[in-house]
């Protein structure tokens, strides 16, 4: 679940350099850290056109500490990321997009691979 943006730099700049990811437990939006590779071309225009709407001026995450400089957004992009394992401190290793998933409603996104 997507909860925010980072601005990229370069070639990338005024688009998400990297996703802020987060998941629910328990009725709470986890952050659960940032996936900055995986994205094509196309993919950067389909985030700029689904997340510059959702804009909001706080952070949608009840627990976690996502950076400062973030653009946050409404968590209602759910999207598939793969990863090597969760860090002791609840974050994804080596994250990387793999996709939307519009077939997932945001309400059932949960801490899935351990």
């Amino acid at each position: 679940m997507i909860g925010g943006w980072l601005e990229g730099e370069g070639k990338r700049r005024g688009y998400p350099g990297a996703l802020l990811v987060g998941y629910y437990d328990t009725g709470k939006f986890v952050y659960a850290g940032k996936v900055g590779t995986g994205f094509s071309d196309a993919t950067l225009d389909k985030l700029n056109q689904l997340l510059k709407p959702l804009a909001i001026d706080k952070s949608p995450y009840d627990a976690g500490s996502p950076p400062r400089a973030a653009q946050f957004v409404k968590p209602k992009v759910v999207a598939e990321f793969e990863f090597v394992e969760w860090t002791r401190g609840g974050q994804l290793r080596a994250p990387s997009f793999k996709g939307f998933r519009i077939d997932k409603k945001a309400s059932e996104v949960v801490r899935e691979g351990g």
